[in-house]
């Protein structure tokens, strides 16, 4: 069951029953996606490519890959954008979400939310996104990634996707020099992040986090 919530930056968010957890974080949905994933993973990672592939653990709302459209355009990059989910939102709360960001394409956002598992969606001519329906890191549908938004549901609700085995997956899944940005700093998740190959830095946390992590596949 979800429901949504308004966010300190005015932006939404959805609260998860199941998990006990919000989507993002309740100091700004916005804030906090603009902050980990646009400035500290594709702007970083943006000058390496004039193509930019990014995968992303738990598509949820659609925020991050409608925040990667709008910046990749204005940045001049082409993006394939590559997503997991295992608990699709319904229409309902789709349609919700859109309605509370204005500033984004309805027809696009929409477009994106109601595609179909596997089916490759061009919602621009620089911007193609795919999701599958599946859990990770039992499943992973990513190869060759500049970076990886790994945006899953905190430690405390799903151990399962912060473990050795699951950093392992996401490192096979970057290119040499390739990123993962996470809002997540804890010691036991940095630690299991370097287990597997990573090289790790704690960087500034949006509001509400005193810190965020970035690791790099080494090139």
């Amino acid at each position: 069951m979800l429901s949504t919530q308004k966010t300190a930056d005015g932006s939404l968010t959805l609260f998860s029953e199941r998990f006990q957890e919000t989507y993002h974080s309740r100091h700004g949905a916005k804030t906090e996606s603009l902050h980990v994933f646009i400035q500290h993973g594709l702007q970083y990672i943006a000058s390496q490519s004039d193509e930019i592939r990014i995968g992303e653990i738990g598509l949820g709302t659609g925020l991050n890959a409608m925040l990667s459209c709008d910046a990749g355009r204005a940045i001049g990059k082409k993006i394939c954008y590559f997503a997991i989910e295992a608990f699709p939102v319904s229409p309902q709360i789709m349609n919700e979400v859109v309605a509370a960001f204005p500033e984004f394409s309805e027809s696009r956002f929409l477009q994106l939310l109601y595609s179909e598992p596997g089916t490759i969606l061009k919602l621009l001519p620089e911007f193609e996104f795919v999701w599958f329906k599946s859990l990770w890191p039992a499943a992973n549908p990513f190869s060759d990634l500049d970076v990886l938004y790994y945006d899953a549901f905190a430690p405390g609700s799903q151990p399962e996707l912060w473990t050795h085995d699951a950093f392992y997956q996401a490192f096979q899944a970057l290119r040499p020099g390739g990123i993962l940005v996470t809002y997540c700093a804890k010691g036991d998740v940095r630690r299991n992040m370097k287990s597997v190959g990573f090289e790790v830095e704690k960087l500034p946390g949006p509001p509400g986090k005193r810190e965020m992590t970035r690791a790099k596949r080494p090139d």
